[in-house]
């Protein structure tokens, strides 16, 4: 009898307590909200993105799969900071079939297991700019940890951003 009567006697009062909070927050909240403070910036011009330019293609993309390399942080070996899954090695050509230069070209690699379902993801920036009419040869790279399941790769052409005809600046 003793217990229930305490039972019920804390839980009044934790009600209390409670409603006592809500009644103070709502008496300390302004009647109405200010307005937010707009503030207006101007940004500098900046090339346009294009997101998947179809003028711009992945030629003879080649991937070389390997054992996971150990790391100078993470050891080597059998030991347990080995990295996971295996390395792979990406060369890859693009060229530029439109009239204005490309530059901040991002490739997205889409690993793919026996079955042709995605293993993963990864992107890479591809820095310089590629001239309308032009074919370059990307700098070959490595990505770590890929799934061991991945077999092959799709490349594809994610982004890039538009060089303006009067301003061609290097990389």
């Amino acid at each position: 009898m003793i217990r229930r009567v305490l039972f019920l006697g804390l839980t009044a009062a934790l009600m209390g307590v409670i409603a006592l909070l809500v009644v103070q927050s709502r008496r300390r909240e302004p009647s109405t909200p200010s307005r937010p403070v707009e503030i207006v910036r101007v940004a500098p011009s900046t090339p346009t993105r294009v997101v998947a330019p179809h003028d711009l293609e992945v030629l003879e993309p080649a991937l070389a799969l390997g054992p996971a390399a150990p790391r100078p942080d993470t050891g080597g070996g059998s030991e347990p900071g080995r990295p996971a899954g295996q390395d792979a090695r990406h060369t890859v050509s693009l060229r530029n079939r439109g009239r204005l230069a490309y530059r901040d070209v991002v490739l997205e690699v889409t690993y793919l297991d026996a079955r042709g379902k995605p293993a993963g993801v990864r992107r890479h920036r591809v820095a310089g700019p590629i001239p309308p009419g032009e074919r370059i040869a990307v700098e070959p790279w490595v990505e770590s940890s890929i799934a061991g399941s991945a077999v092959r790769a799709r490349v594809r052409a994610l982004f890039a951003d538009l060089v303006s005809p009067g301003r061609r600046r290097q990389g």
